[in-house]
């Protein structure tokens, strides 16, 4: 029992140490916009979905999937939601601040 305690509480102390950023694919429909992020930035979902993103930022953004969906300029506050009718992945960005990138896997 001792030793399983010590396993877990130095793997915690080892991931609490981890600087280096890890996107962990989860079933979310909210995505803020922050801090000139999406967070999460990568997300699987199941086809119908209704994701919504929120722009928490004092800066205008916008979520741009090529050929599939823009919410054209989001202001403080301003939120864009979209319903992911088919499987696939799914890109994006902001077209004002292109560094800013997401990813939405959509599985059926």
């Amino acid at each position: 029992m001792k030793k399983i305690l010590l396993i877990l509480v130095l793997s915690v102390v080892l991931l609490a140490g981890c600087s280096s950023k890890v996107d962990i694919p989860i079933e979310s429909n909210e995505i803020s916009i922050k801090n000139f992020q999406f967070t999460p930035s990568f997300i699987t979902v199941k086809t119908g979905t209704t994701i919504t993103w929120t722009n928490e930022d004092s800066a205008l953004h916008t979520v741009t999937s090529e050929g599939n969906f823009d919410s054209g300029t989001l202001n403080t506050g301003e939120r864009f939601t979209y319903t992911f009718t088919q499987a696939g992945n799914f890109d994006y960005i902001c077209k004002i601040h292109p560094s800013m990138k997401g990813k939405i896997i959509v599985e059926n």
